[in-house]
């Protein structure tokens, strides 16, 4: 007839049989650690969970604090960052055995990440941006970045090292580390170098205004003004090319905003006028004609 065996029984054999997987015994008395903090944690609260052969006193140790018996679960709080260890001993009829784990806390976040791949100038292609530079003691394992364009908020942080602005306006990008256990760092400072000033759109054909009417030749002088739009970096200058009469288009001729055109001479005159922004874009061009008498 086969009964039940007590339950200190089976934990003995249990504790016995697991010796090699972490269980410390000697002549019957065993010990083993079955709850512990992560081999590396964020907090600086520590509970640790064991189990005995029936009758044993325990008595842990944390790191070179005092020696002193417990019963399971015990904790620790407020430790500090750091590499910890933790020992329990089991003792009974004057043998004893031991169990211990070492694991690290990490509290602290990394360090403020730095960002570059801005531009102080308007570009007219996309803009690779990235952080970089942040150090922690147990090492950084990934970064976040936001981006804001222009004075508008800020939007919601996304996973990545870099990003790539391909976005028309001034984008602010700002990048943070966290570490592995998800401390998380300080965002990177402002400045030129998180900042991508992109402007792929062309301005708008110009507007040419002036007082000649259209249709009738007019006394001299007469002249235009061009006005542009554009949605990125601003117009910075037009160009203009005169044909006179029936004959060929005359080279281009720069000129400033708001400057006015003027002709004063008889005849007739057809101008084509095309604005660019500061990124260098190059818009459609716009025709004018004035005719002198």
């Amino acid at each position: 007839m086969h009964g039940r065996r007590p339950i200190h029984v089976v934990l003995i054999a249990m504790l016995l049989a697991g010796a090699a997987a972490g269980t410390a015994s000697a002549s019957g008395v065993g010990v083993r650690i079955l709850a512990r903090p992560a081999a590396l944690t964020g907090h600086d609260r520590a509970t640790f969970g064991f189990a005995t052969t029936r009758g044993a006193k325990t008595f842990c140790r944390l790191d070179d604090r005092p020696l002193r018996r417990y019963t399971s679960p015990v904790t620790y709080d407020r430790l500090r960052d750091g590499r910890h260890s933790f020992r329990v001993t089991a003792t009974a009829g004057g043998v004893s055995a031991s169990d211990a784990v070492r694991f690290t806390v990490d509290t602290l976040p990394p360090s403020r990440s730095q960002a570059g791949g801005g531009s102080l100038t308007w570009r007219r292609s996309a803009l690779t941006l990235c952080g970089s530079g942040a150090r922690d003691a147990n090492g950084v394992a990934s970064y976040q970045y936001r981006e804001r364009v222009g004075s508008s908020s800020w939007m919601a942080p996304r996973g990545g090292r870099c990003v790539v602005v391909s976005r028309t306006g001034s984008t602010h990008v700002q990048f943070r580390a966290i570490d592995a256990v998800g401390n998380t760092g300080a965002w990177s400072l402002g400045g030129n170098g998180p900042v991508a000033r992109v402007d792929t759109v062309a301005p708008s054909a110009p507007d040419l205004v002036t007082d000649a009417e259209p249709g009738f030749c007019s006394e001299s002088p007469l002249a235009f003004v061009a006005v542009a739009t554009d949605v990125g970096s601003g117009v910075a200058s037009y160009g203009r090319r005169v044909q006179v009469g029936s004959g060929s288009f005359g080279s281009a001729i720069g000129f400033g905003p708001g400057v006015p055109v003027a002709d004063a001479l008889p005849g007739v005159r057809t101008y084509r006028v095309w604005a660019v922004d500061v990124a260098g874009n190059v818009s459609a061009f716009s025709t004018i004609t004035l005719c002198i008498d």
